[in-house]
Formats: structure tokens, sequence, C-alpha cells
């Protein structure tokens, strides 16, 4: 999904925010099981990356399925002056950053408000 079809999209919610002090593009997604960074990120995220306790299988775009023991524990996503932990799956990805899913959502206490377009916390 791209940037505009995220901003058009009513089962979604984006928008630019800050992990480990970079502006990230974010997709904020009910229907992702885990949470996600792009490859082209993780060398900047000066956290290293941990072996997940088992093989995970993504499904991307088009079906198609990849494996992946990676992690990047403890990032830190800012959102309104709070700031959040989360860990993220390196996975390939389009013009977004990091999609946050149903993982951190979770434990966070994050709703979607889809018709407003803004993700609410409880902190």
């Amino acid at each position: 999904m791209t940037i505009e079809e995220a901003t058009k999209s009513h089962d979604v919610v984006s928008g630019t925010f800050i992990l480990n002090s970079i502006p990230v593009h974010v997709m904020f997604d009910y229907g992702a099981s885990k949470s996600f960074v792009s490859l082209s990120l993780c060398g900047k995220l000066n956290v290293p990356p941990c072996k997940l306790s088992r093989l995970l299988e993504v499904e991307i775009v088009d079906d198609k399925l990849v494996l992946v023991n990676d992690v990047f524990r403890g990032c830190n996503l800012a959102i309104d002056d709070e700031t959040f932990y989360i860990d993220l799956i390196p996975i390939k990805m389009g013009e977004f950053h990091v999609i946050v899913g149903m993982d951190w959502l979770g434990v966070n206490g994050g709703m979607i408000d889809c018709p407003n377009k803004m993700v609410h916390v409880r902190v």
C-alpha cells in the first residue's frame, strides 16, 4: 500500500512519527498481526537485531510468503510526546518504514479511529 492509498483507505491510519530519533512513515494496521520495519531503515535504528524463537512466515504483497527470523527489540516510537517500546520485524516494504500491528496495539490499548484517521493509545 502506498502512502496515498493509505490516506484514502478507511481501515488504516498513517502518519509521520519518530522511531529511534528518526522521522518515519508509519501505518497502523489492524490486519497485521505483528509490527514490521522496512529493510531500508534497519541500518539506521542503532539497535542490533535479535533472533526470533522460531522462523516466522509472513504473507506480503500478492500472497507471497517470506520467512523471517530477526527482530529489533525495544525500539522507541514517539507518539504525541509519549515514547512507547516496539519490537519490529524487518521485511521488504514499499513507501512505509514501519507497520504497527496488533502485537503492539493490543499491549498498548491502541484503537484505530478510522473515520477520523487517528490512533488512540492508553498512557
